[in-house]
């Protein structure tokens, strides 16, 4: 049948790695490690064709991974340390359609398909194609592609610990975090239009309907219609962003009050800002600018007492 085609398309991956360690003095110390990773997939062997699929079911696919952080250690006398972490990390899915369908070029094709991507200015979305459902067959790359999904983190972060001597041994500890997160996803939810074809078979010239499995406006969609159950086109802004903050900060102190008996104290709060999309509406039920949750407080306390050499409460 003129619908099997044999594509032949390389898969690369791509890793490395580095690390370095500097001494910037005899009580300093700066690490920086990174790595990246990519996996490029021409053709992504989740979305094959079969036979029950079209080949405009096949899918690219370029998926991204990087990461770098680095650390400062400071010792501070004979008691007392201070760490600094910074970080950075990178992720990213890209899911693309083999079959380019860009705008109207003004010229209608045989199918009065030949209006082009009915997405590619509303979102620049230019690829893919009609899903077209039909008993026992379908054209058309899944539902979920075109997709765009990056996600990126900032992370900032200080531990200070010390000791010290004030009716008994305190090992002291406080810290604090930061932690940006933002995540965009652009995805084509339907936004190619789906057909539903199943309420009689498909004809028998069904090849001669789709002469080019690439070119959606060359595709005679108009001859199938008597079979149509429905049509469901998925509208509106394909690309979504959205930013959080996360903070938290805390003390600990362990406290040696004597031989036997240690009192474990502590204090943290988080706060996260739009972590509950706060930020956003969702008329006329939710409205924006709600109140953040502030009163994330975690006190901590503890104990340990040595009762004998082999039991401790």
């Amino acid at each position: 049948p003129s619908f099997n085609e044999t594509f032949t398309e390389p898969r690369k991956e791509y890793k490395t790695g580095v690390r370095l360690d500097f001494e910037l003095s005899p009580s300093s110390r700066l690490a920086v490690t990174g790595n990246l990773w990519q996996n490029d997939q021409a053709l992504d062997q989740g979305f094959e064709g079969s036979s029950v699929r079209h080949p405009s079911f096949a899918v690219a696919t370029l998926r991204k991974s990087n990461q770098t952080q680095g650390t400062l250690t400071n010792v501070i006398g004979d008691r007392s340390v201070n760490t600094l972490k910074a970080g950075w990390v990178h992720m990213s899915n890209h899911e693309t359609s083999k079959v380019p369908w860009g705008p109207a070029a003004g010229i209608q094709g045989a199918a009065g398909v030949g209006q082009g991507h009915p997405a590619c200015f509303s979102s620049g979305i230019c690829e893919g194609a009609p899903r077209i459902r039909m008993r026992g067959f379908e054209f058309g790359p899944p539902g979920s592609v075109e997709q765009d999904i990056r996600q990126g983190n900032f992370n900032l972060r200080n531990d200070f610990a010390t000791s010290y001597e004030a009716g008994g041994r305190h090992d002291l500890k406080i810290g604090g975090d930061y932690i940006r997160n933002r995540f965009n996803l652009l995805i084509c939810r339907d936004c190619t239009g789906i057909y539903d074809l199943r309420s009689g078979s498909p004809p028998a010239n069904l090849e001669e309907l789709f002469p080019v499995w690439n070119d959606p406006d060359s595709w005679n969609v108009d001859a199938l219609l008597p079979n149509a159950r429905s049509y469901t086109l998925g509208i509106g802004d394909m690309d979504f962003a959205v930013t959080r903050h996360q903070l938290a900060g805390w003390v600990q102190d362990d406290w040696q009050l004597g031989d036997r008996f240690t009192l474990n104290l502590g204090l943290r709060y988080d706060i996260t800002l739009n972590g509950y999309g706060e930020n956003f509406d969702f008329d006329p039920w939710v409205k924006a600018d709600r109140p953040y949750d502030t009163d994330d407080i975690a006190p901590r306390f503890g104990f340990a007492y040595q009762l004998n050499d082999r039991t401790v409460i």
